[in-house]
């Protein structure tokens, strides 16, 4: 069971239930508190950067390497990135479709009335 994401503050539950003719229940409190990760530390990590890089087929590069980043950027070849957003959009929810429709079967329904070629 998933509850979502819950805003900050202060929340109570109390859950009931029934086991071998028991009547069991528990209540209780939480507290979610706004968690500002960026801001608990001002330091880079090193480590987690290095393991970032390889886990992800970066590089990583220390403070006096300077000069084979700059090469490695030189050298390396822009990838272009593409990214596609598709949206679909049910034909039940297309309510002016629906009036041309009927519009379009009423006058062939008229001009066959009107013209007598049924």
């Amino acid at each position: 069971m998933s509850i979502g994401t819950l805003g900050k503050g202060i929340y109570f539950y109390e859950a009931l239930s029934a086991s071998n003719g028991k009547n069991l229940s528990s209540k209780g409190q939480f507290i979610i508190k706004d968690a500002q990760l960026e801001r608990v530390t001002f330091t880079a990590n090193h480590d987690v950067l290095k393991d970032l890089s390889d886990h992800t087929g970066g590089r990583f590069y220390k403070k006096n390497e300077l000069d084979s980043l700059i090469r490695d950027l030189q050298d390396s070849q822009a990838k272009s990135i593409l990214h596609s957003i598709q949206d679909f959009t049910k034909l039940i929810d297309l309510k002016w479709l629906l009036f041309v429709i009927i519009t379009l079967f009423s006058l062939e329904w008229f001009f066959r009335k009107y013209l007598g070629s049924y």
